[in-house]
């Protein structure tokens, strides 16, 4: 399976501390809702959740995921670099 996450998000989400406390947080709203008393409330932030742990936790790239993903941009940034610019076209047409 493909991992979804965007790789501009690798960045800030890679620290394991931040997704935890992001589901903490998560988490304790949801519980608050519960305790509260509200069904819609607490189901949305329940779904919230699911989705969040699916993220950042069972469907995030792994450390050999990352490497590849840096590797092709490495690659993709050497071959345009080898590239030769087109030259500006200065022919006497246009006068």
């Amino acid at each position: 399976m493909a991992k979804t996450v965007d790789p501009r998000d690798i960045r800030w989400f890679g620290p394991l501390w931040r997704r935890v406390a992001l589901a903490a947080v998560m988490a304790g709203w949801c519980f608050m809702e519960y305790l509260g008393g509200n069904d819609f409330w607490f189901f949305m932030t329940l779904v919230v959740l699911g989705y969040l742990i699916w993220k950042l936790f069972i469907d995030f790239p792994t450390a050999a995921d990352i490497a590849a993903f840096q590797d092709e941009q490495a690659k993709a940034a050497a071959a345009q670099a080898e590239t030769p610019a087109s030259e500006p076209d200065t022919s006497e047409k246009d006068k």
